[in-house]
């Protein structure tokens, strides 16, 4: 009963039963116009056809093959002038006149209703089906209000609008899949990171506490142990704040709010000046980084945030492989433009290598060096994922590791 009220309190169907209403109306009155115009005809033929009858000889039927004969009907006028009778006689005058308008009328009529009850069941018919899709896509949009994580396919059969709703409301399901799928992942991350981060926090923050408080009995300290426990604090502030630098980083990397500067750049040139960056760092830990020579290489790319990337990854090897030589060398194919950054240490066993690109992870458990919070390679993997690039790691325990950042080319 509801949908049958919906359905006929609908404005499209009032409005179409109106237009039907009216045009049948019209229709109808064109009916009555038409019925006297076809009346007036028939009755005028008659009339000449009676007339040439009575002017003319009757065993002579020439006029009922060949049609009126005029001088047939002179001869009738002239006999029945003094009744005030000729061929220009008032159609309406005729005895049969109103029956015959009748006749015409009741055909036409007839079959104008029958086309206008055709259109109006076939009207109905389609409308209903058009009300059933949409009364389908009402249930189906509710069934996505009631469980928005539920997958819906709405389906409608004809190629009419019908159709495109549906199909619009069936990219708006997989926008909100797509979007709910979104939120579940920045949840788990956002989850996953305060975790991580807090527990990161932990450390700096009890070395720091434990040497403010050693800090408070100074008396009892001598001016050395002083110096070392504030250096102690002071390496442990460093560390916080690299730490909270890079988390913003990977924090913002994972958001999707950078606007990254690509331009056409010699992405040999910056692997050049990369090594060259580095080198006081490879020399404090004994260690010798060299760049072997390569040819002028273009592609797009965001000079900074793709220099940080790299420089990651180097950092990493000369931080924590335990290596005598570091080298970085870059090559390129057709379809691909490839970072190679290889290394004499001491390797990485199979099943961690997997694990090096995961946030506050690093390869190695050395211990002295203070600065690394193990984001660097996570903070690598995306930003050389955004540049259409992948990162491969080849590494053989006691042998060493080699990266090799493969950029397809567009």
């Amino acid at each position: 009963m509801d949908r049958l009220e919906r359905f006929f309190l609908n404005k499209s169907v009032f409005g179409f039963f109106v237009s039907l209403l009216i045009l049948y109306v019209i229709a109808i009155s064109a009916c009555g116009y038409a019925s006297d115009y076809c009346a007036k005809k028939v009755i005028t033929n008659q009339v000449y056809a009676s007339l040439s009858a009575a002017g003319g000889n009757m065993a002579d039927a020439d006029f009922i093959l060949n049609g009126e004969n005029d001088e047939y009907i002179k001869t009738a006028e002239e006999c029945f002038s003094k009744y005030g009778i000729d061929k220009d006689i008032s159609p309406e005058l005729v005895y049969n006149y109103n029956d015959t308008k009748t006749f015409i009328f009741t055909v036409f009529g007839l079959f104008i209703t029958g086309v206008f009850l055709i259109i109006l069941i076939f009207g109905l018919i389609s409308r209903m089906r058009v009300m059933k899709s949409i009364d389908k896509i009402r249930q189906e949009c509710n069934k996505i209000t009631n469980d928005c994580f539920k997958t819906i396919w709405i389906d409608a059969s004809d190629n009419t609008s019908v159709r495109n709703l549906a199909d619009s409301i069936n990219k708006l399901v997989c926008m909100a899949e797509n979007t709910s799928s979104q939120l579940k992942k920045e949840q788990h991350f956002l989850k996953e990171f305060l975790t991580d981060f807090s527990h990161q926090l932990k450390t700096p923050c009890a070395v720091i506490r434990l040497n403010n408080e050693l800090l408070e009995n100074i008396e009892c300290l001598t001016e050395k142990k002083s110096r070392i426990l504030i250096g102690e604090i002071n390496s442990q502030l460093d560390l916080l704040e690299t730490l909270l630098n890079e988390s913003l980083k990977i924090a913002r990397l994972n958001a999707n709010t950078i606007e990254y500067d690509f331009k056409s750049r010699n992405i040999t040139e910056l692997c050049s000046e990369l090594v060259y960056g580095l080198s006081p760092i490879a020399e404090a830990n004994n260690i010798k980084l060299m760049f072997k020579e390569s040819p002028d290489i273009y592609m797009k790319f965001d000079n900074i945030w793709l220099r940080e990337a790299i420089s990651n990854i180097v950092k990493n090897s000369l931080e924590h492989s335990n290596a005598k030589e570091v080298s970085v060398s870059v090559s390129s194919l057709p379809t691909s433009v490839s970072v190679i950054i290889e290394d004499n240490g001491d390797g990485i066993p199979q099943k961690k290598i997997p694990q090096i690109f995961e946030r506050y992870n690093t390869k190695s458990s050395d211990t002295s060096v203070k600065t690394s919070v193990g984001i660097g390679m996570a903070i690598s993997k995306k930003i050389i994922t955004v540049h259409n690039g992948d990162i491969l790691v080849f590494s053989k325990q006691g042998e060493g590791t080699r990266f090799e950042i493969i950029f397809l080319k567009k």
